[in-house]
């Protein structure tokens, strides 16, 4: 009579435990949730205040899917141009294993602006060479090309990073995000 209940007490134990740790996870889920809302409704405000917004407008990206440059917009009021002092991130995540690897890429070596994207009325956006310190208006876009070692690009393979988050800061604190799965 002891062993038996015993044994349905472990039953009962570890049934508790599976509730509370399912009950804990989404509540972990939750917080995790409004945290990035409040975050993402944050960085709007601040941009709004400053005149100064960014969105990622087209990720050029290598036969395996791994982001060779990133455009992006300007679509405040003001011109940017401080790219020097600007910080570009990209993480890579295995949604399966949860394994993460976060790149803060540094200017001049693995990241600089190449071609600022005009608007033509006729043609639309043509491209032309970016020259530094030279300002990207409102509407125009700026392409940040992105220089991977291979031996990055062999570890993103092999751990088959198959989420990608791609963040840039502009020196004033305003954001463009953008996320992809390879």
């Amino acid at each position: 009579m002891g062993v038996s209940t015993a044994v349905s007490g472990a039953i009962v134990g570890i049934a508790l435990i599976a509730v509370l740790a399912l009950v804990g996870g989404y509540l972990v889920s939750s917080v995790d949730t409004l945290v990035a809302e409040n975050f993402n409704e944050k960085i709007m405000k601040e941009n709004m205040y400053s005149g100064i917004q960014l969105e990622v407008y087209r990720v050029y990206v290598d036969q395996f899917d791994i982001p060779e440059a990133v455009e992006i917009i300007n679509t405040g009021s003001r011109p940017i141009w401080d790219f020097a002092s600007s910080d570009l991130i990209i993480v890579f995540k295995n949604s399966r294993t949860g394994i993460t690897l976060s790149l803060p890429l540094d200017y001049g070596a693995e990241w600089m602006p190449t071609l600022i994207g005009r608007i033509d009325a006729d043609r639309g956006i043509t491209y032309v060479t970016y020259i530094g310190g030279e300002p990207v208006y409102p509407g125009e876009t700026i392409v940040l090309d992105i220089n991977l070692s291979q031996s990055t690009k062999n570890t993103i393979v092999s751990l088959e990073m198959d989420e990608v988050t791609i963040i840039f800061t502009y020196s004033t604190g305003s954001r463009a995000l953008f996320s992809y799965l390879r």
